[in-house]
């Protein structure tokens, strides 16, 4: 029989996002063999589930002045030091920079592992370096990250470990309502592009909100939903000098947005470089929809290819073996209605095929669910235990 393992989860906030939703999930599958509790710096807006969870809060939340700020790391430090010392963890692993340089700074005996989430955290030399430096295994979500690690930072250990997909969940979730006025906007002949991100750059929505204005002149029944959180002011400015204010929906947060998902037409991600595991776009699959993803450096070209190395030239599109790879937008933001990029009308080109392709429509959704069992909780809970 295995030993059971004493085991902290670290990440700041349970508000929202792939990170965090990651690190519960973690903490659920591994309390059925071991001693998991979650550590968090706070649970202010907090949107997740945390019931029948070991959570441990040390009120220590984010503080805009930057002085506070510093004075906020030292406290966690403290804090965690003596929660580590106090329980004798065998291993703490922690999701996301801040949690990562409270978790290499505390070693009280415990195996340290810190998980890499997005390239954000690689182009951070200084950091990224000295986690590899002090953690005894780095876990990326990745493998071409896990490669890149090895090769710029050569860390003690490193683990790529692809994100869990809950298929089960996902798919009891998909079935419940949605608000009328959401439920209006699919109704009809509606062909609804759906994406899911907060307000962010990393996003890249100005070069999809071009790219639907294109898309919409050649399908009039196509609209575009954003989920996420935050104003989108510049996107909603965009959208209206477009004009294509009416036909795209920016519906906020939905702590549940897997029956947007299944009522869509298709996902798209348009995300700059920058994500490491996009969740979303396996979520999305599992939920039986065909998908377009840019290329980014991580994520996409594993999720939608059998082998991401034939995805290795990011100037060009492709009809990947799950769903479509984009080629990758310019990184600086431009909201002129009136200057449209390649990339932008490659995109746009792309969306417009798969809108008007019944058949090949038919078989990215008929490859997508099998794809996503691919990521499946059974599938990450195998290769975590096996570092364990």
């Amino acid at each position: 029989m295995e030993a059971k393992k004493k085991i902290l989860l670290m990440v700041p906030r349970v508000h929202q996002g792939g990170q965090e939703r990651i690190c519960l999930l973690t903490a659920r599958l591994l309390q059925k063999k071991h001693d998991v509790t979650v550590l968090i710096y706070d649970d202010t807006d907090c949107v997740y589930d945390l019931s029948g969870l070991k959570i441990i809060n040390i009120h220590s939340g984010a503080h805009p002045n930057k002085i506070r700020k510093i004075l906020r790391v030292f406290q966690r430090i403290a804090r965690v030091g003596r929660i580590k010392k106090q329980e004798k963890f065998d291993i703490c692993y922690s999701f996301g920079a801040t949690a990562n340089l409270v978790n290499v700074f505390t070693k009280k005996g415990e195996k340290v592992w810190v998980g890499i989430r997005g390239y954000d955290d690689l182009e951070d030399t200084k950091r990224t370096g000295l986690f590899c430096k002090r953690a005894d295994k780095v876990v990326c979500c990745a493998r071409v990250m896990a490669d890149d690690l090895m090769e710029k930072y050569h860390p003690k250990d490193v683990a790529a470990i692809y994100n869990p997909c809950d298929m089960e969940e996902i798919l009891r979730c998909r079935e419940e309502s949605i608000p009328a006025e959401d439920e209006d906007f699919f109704a009809g002949n509606s062909k609804v592009i759906l994406t899911m991100g907060r307000d962010a750059h990393l996003k890249g929505y100005w070069h999809l909100l071009k790219a639907f204005s294109l898309v919409s002149k050649e399908v009039p029944q196509a609209k575009l939903m954003i989920l996420g959180r935050g104003e989108y002011r510049a996107c909603k400015e965009l959208a209206q000098k477009l004009g294509i204010a009416d036909r795209v929906r920016f519906a906020g947060v939905r702590n549940n947005p897997f029956p947007y998902l299944k009522r869509a037409s298709m996902y798209v991600l348009s995300s700059q470089d920058g994500e490491g595991f996009p969740n979303a776009l396996a979520e999305a699959m599992a939920c039986g929809l065909p998908v377009v993803a840019t290329n980014c450096k991580s994520g996409p070209a594993e999720i939608l290819f059998e082998d991401y190395e034939k995805a290795a030239d990011r100037t060009k599109a492709y009809d990947a073996d799950y769903g479509i790879l984009l080629p990758i937008g310019q990184d600086m933001e431009n909201y002129d209605p009136a200057h449209i990029e390649p990339e932008e009308e490659v995109m746009a080109e792309k969306l417009t095929e798969l809108l008007n392709d019944a058949k090949k429509d038919f078989r990215y959704r008929s490859l997508a669910e099998k794809r996503a069992a691919d990521f499946s909780n059974e599938a990450y809970i195998r290769e975590l235990e096996k570092l364990l």
